[in-house]
């Protein structure tokens, strides 16, 4: 049996399945998110291995993420003042990483500053 290709090229169909599956307010199955996409739930699984529409989800999830990131820094922070020895110790794990991704960020910024001198130290040797 033929399916129609809809494995390379992203349409409305799949928009609305990565919707659902990185909605936090979306309660339904798989099932329910194949109807409200359209498609076949056997579709939507191969979807599923689909790098573009993974990525597609993945997007919409920090989105996600990111708008809900204030509420759950007040959370933390009431733990946190009311004594929570978890949250007191989450928050400094979270302060350390970010440390060190401050850290790696820097390195990387150095090296690629240092490539981009030596490349046009070369260009103007090589202009010479």
């Amino acid at each position: 049996m033929l399916q129609n290709n809809t494995d390379s090229i992203l349409d409305a169909r799949m928009v609305v399945a990565a919707e659902c599956l990185a909605n936090p307010d979306f309660q339904g199955t798989k099932q329910d998110i194949a109807t409200a996409a359209g498609v076949a739930r056997s579709t939507l699984h191969r979807w599923m291995r689909n790098p573009d529409f993974i990525k597609i989800v993945n997007e919409l999830v920090e989105k996600y993420a990111d708008a809900e990131l204030g509420m759950v820094w007040k959370a933390l922070s009431r733990k946190i003042q009311a004594g929570d020895v978890q949250a007191i110790k989450l928050y400094f794990e979270l302060r350390q990483r970010s440390e060190e991704r401050k850290i790696q960020i820097n390195e990387s910024k150095e090296e690629v500053q240092d490539d981009l001198a030596e490349a046009i130290k070369e260009a103007v040797k090589n202009a010479d």
